[in-house]
């Protein structure tokens, strides 16, 4: 009787854990295939409660599988571990991938600009001199610069000054040219070391501007002009691909960081957008009026050829600090299909740690420009599971 009870109450036992296994365990059996068709020879046990479709991609690695829920209001995410595939194409809000499956999988922007927002508050809480701010704001953009570099980005553009902060008191405004020259002074040895091009937007030859800065900007950009094209010319290369797979082409930048060894750094100064459109439409006028440009031939590519952008590659990413929500004038032009990046961190503390959580979170993103994402069609690399 006691060895009856025994196996009875194993068999109970047993019984219990494949009900649970089959309720609460994914369920139903897929072969992964890479995308050219080839198996990875893994399988995924997924259960239809959670899941119901999910992409994979073949890698050095393993099989990360990504289901999104039918029965939750917020996708679920989940990682099933196998030699041969990783997770290709994850939609925003799908939950979070490690650091090391974003780095191996997803590409880095080419173009950061940034609206350096909270100086003057970082100052005020600490009951230092609106000047303090400014000094320490500084430190934060070489600091990010150094990141971005390694980080794989070719183009940085920073908010220096706009066209509204001459609003500001005098005091503050001759502070922030004095933080500008002696930033511009101390980055320029690094900028030759590190292959970095300066490039100044904005109109910088306004009087209100002291001379001995106009001058150090003017040279900065002169001397290291020279880099510039290794950067640039690297994105306004992509600019002839199909919008939605060229920021995700591994063979025109490194995400990681690894093989990018220059970066062109923009500061835009005495910059409003309102006023660079209004500027370019001026010339634009001009040139259709003296037939360098034919009414037939004008479109929006001819038209920005008129900015003071027109040799950059429009920013896929838009950082702004500080805990507003808006634009506030800048690159309105180029700004019209930027992913753009909300944080309540003051400019001053933003740093390289806060710059990841930007670029994650740009990774995670689904950039369609105004079509569909390649990733959202059904493909032989999309698994159904039913």
């Amino acid at each position: 009787q006691s060895q009856m009870f025994i196996i009875s109450f194993y068999l109970l036992i047993a019984s219990f854990v494949n009900i649970t296994t089959h309720a609460f365990s994914p369920r139903g059996d897929a072969l992964i295939s890479s995308p050219g068709g080839t198996s990875t020879g893994a399988v995924v046990r997924t259960h239809p409660f959670f899941c119901h479709n999910a992409r994979f991609k073949r890698s050095n690695s393993e099989v990360i599988g990504l289901c999104y829920s039918r029965s939750y209001s917020r996708s679920a995410a989940f990682q099933l571990r196998r030699n041969g595939a990783s997770l290709d194409g994850a939609p925003s809000g799908c939950g979070e991938l490690d650091s090391e499956d974003k780095e191996s999988t997803l590409s880095a922007p080419k173009h950061v600009a940034f609206i350096c927002d909270g100086n003057s508050r970082w100052a005020e809480r600490r009951r230092l001199p609106a000047s303090a701010g400014h000094t320490k704001g500084a430190d934060s953009l070489i600091a990010v610069l150094k990141h971005l570099k390694f980080r794989g980005v070719r183009v940085a553009t920073f908010y220096g000054f706009s066209t509204e902060n001459w609003s500001r008191p005098s005091n503050e405004i001759n502070h922030i040219w004095s933080v500008m020259e002696k930033t511009a002074d101390r980055f320029y040895e690094t900028a030759l070391r590190e292959k970095v091009a300066v490039k100044i937007l904005g109109d910088i030859n306004d009087s209100r501007i002291p001379l001995s800065l106009q001058k150090c900007l003017v040279q900065l950009e002169r001397d290291t002009s020279k880099f510039a094209f290794d950067s640039v010319d690297q994105c306004m290369r992509t600019s002839g691909m199909d919008n939605r797979t060229r920021n995700d082409d591994p063979t025109v930048l490194n995400g990681n960081g690894r093989g990018n060894d220059t970066l062109t750094v923009c500061i835009a100064i005495n910059y409003g957008g309102r006023k660079d459109i209004l500027n370019a439409g001026l010339r634009f006028a001009k040139a259709l009026e003296s037939g360098e440009i034919s009414s037939e031939s004008a479109d929006e590519s001819s038209f920005g050829r008129f900015l003071c952008t027109s040799d950059l590659p429009d920013p896929d990413l838009i950082v702004r600090t500080g805990g507003e929500r808006r634009l506030s004038n800048f690159l309105l032009w180029n700004l019209a299909y930027s992913e753009i990046y909300f944080t309540d961190v003051l400019w001053p503390d933003f740093d390289k740690n806060c710059m990841d959580k930007a670029l994650d979170w740009y990774r995670r993103r689904c950039r369609r420009y105004g079509g569909r994402n390649e990733n959202e069609a059904i493909e032989e690399s999309t698994i159904n599971l039913f």
